[in-house]
């Protein structure tokens, strides 16, 4: 896990990359105005004020603390994670075969899955 510091940072590139500024982040989400200040003071925030942070900027409070590069929430699905190639055959309902890997093979089969569940 990284610093409450890189933590913070993570938070206000997302809100430049959203076009808001940290003080609306907090207000509108609802996590109180000092919160980041307070984080840069080296405080953590309470769960229910980071979740409500990570809700807001749409990401995964693992993704704000560094635990994951990835900043998509998990919503029960991992498709979107999963590697375009594999997407792919799955959606076409393409034969698995002898060139795949047994990783790739396990992909492709519970994308298909998904995809005849959808």
């Amino acid at each position: 896990m990284q610093s409450i510091q890189s933590t913070a940072k993570r938070i206000k590139e997302l809100c430049d990359m959203k076009g808001i500024s940290i003080n609306k982040m907090l207000i509108e989400s609802g996590a109180g105005a000092r919160t980041y200040h307070n984080m840069l003071a080296g405080s953590y925030p309470s769960m229910d004020k980071a979740a409500k942070i990570a809700d807001y900027l749409d990401c995964s409070i693992d993704y704000l603390l560094g635990r994951t590069d990835v900043p998509e929430v998990n919503r029960g699905d991992n498709y979107s994670q999963i590697p375009h190639y594999a997407q792919s055959a799955a959606s076409t309902g393409r034969e698995l075969g002898k060139s795949q890997s047994p990783d790739d093979v396990v992909e492709i089969t519970a994308l298909q899955e998904y995809e005849k569940n959808k």
